[in-house]
């Protein structure tokens, strides 16, 4: 279970992007991005999650690009290349990933869209989008830089 602090996930108080957000995100990876309702919550990894996702994936391959421009915002763009030796149940392999907001969301040349892909700061990685052997994984974002924490 993912654990967030205050009431982050419900809907009135769910992560609202501010005016600025918007312009940049719109601006930069356009209009149908996505945005996590839970992006301000504090939102961990288990031990025992951790645990499950090293042992369905393997020989782990990431490519990150990152523009870190002045201002409060960078933007970026990763692919993640791995190998999935067993099939997962639903809700066990994930990515996770910070960030206001993501675009262009592609597993295995197929383009994904719809609300419920990114939330609790993950992305889930389930059949039929993913399939044992090789997988790959793509997608841009964006974020505000980190100013308050470690």
């Amino acid at each position: 279970m993912v654990e967030n602090t205050g009431n982050a996930g419900q809907p009135d108080n769910a992560y609202q992007p501010s005016d600025t957000d918007k312009q940049l995100v719109s601006a930069h990876l356009g209009n149908a991005a996505l945005y996590d309702p839970s992006y301000k919550a504090s939102v961990t990894l288990k031990r025992d999650e951790a645990n499950k996702r090293a042992s369905l994936i393997s020989d782990i391959e990431y490519d990150f690009q990152l523009a870190l421009n002045k201002g409060s915002h960078y933007m970026g763009k990763a692919v993640i290349n791995f190998y999935l030796g067993k099939e997962p149940m639903h809700g066990e392999l994930f990515l996770n990933l910070q960030s206001v907001a993501i675009a262009d969301l592609v597993i295995n040349d197929k383009h994904l869209t719809g609300d419920n892909l990114f939330k609790d700061q993950r992305i889930l990685l389930e059949l039929p989008h993913i399939a044992l052997g090789w997988n790959t994984v793509q997608l841009r974002y964006l974020n505000q830089y980190n100013t308050n924490r470690v």
